[in-house]
């Protein structure tokens, strides 16, 4: 399955929604929820001008597991494998795991623009 494909995003989307462990509110509302515990503890000013880029500083407070997201080098290739359906090779594996929080910070950022949020704002 390649990254771009609706289905890949959807997996991805699925797994940063599912991931959230202190919410227990309607199901449309996780990606507010996520919004604001991202602007409450980590998208103040100063983290603003170290970090200017909107994915960045997001991946950089994801990497921090502030959400139950897969972390570990096994768990991102097995969920990685079950959502291409193919085994990967080492070489794969280790830029899968490199860019993963990149990853998951660029469909988060997909997530609030379609719930109406403006990250970059």
């Amino acid at each position: 399955m390649k990254t771009n494909s609706k289905a890949f995003r959807s997996n991805v989307q699925s797994h940063i929604l599912n991931a959230i462990y202190d919410y227990d509110g309607p199901g449309d509302g996780r990606a507010a929820y996520i919004w604001n515990k991202f602007q409450a503890e980590y998208n103040y000013p100063d983290n603003r001008r170290r970090i200017p880029n909107t994915q960045e500083r997001v991946a950089e407070w994801l990497s921090g597991l502030p959400l139950n997201v897969a972390y570990t080098y096994s768990d991102i290739i097995a969920l990685s494998e079950s959502w291409h359906g193919e085994k990967h090779s080492e070489k794969q594996a280790d830029r899968i795991c490199e860019n993963w929080f990149n990853l998951l910070a660029f469909n988060l950022l997909a997530i609030w623009t379609a719930a109406g949020i403006d990250p970059h704002a």
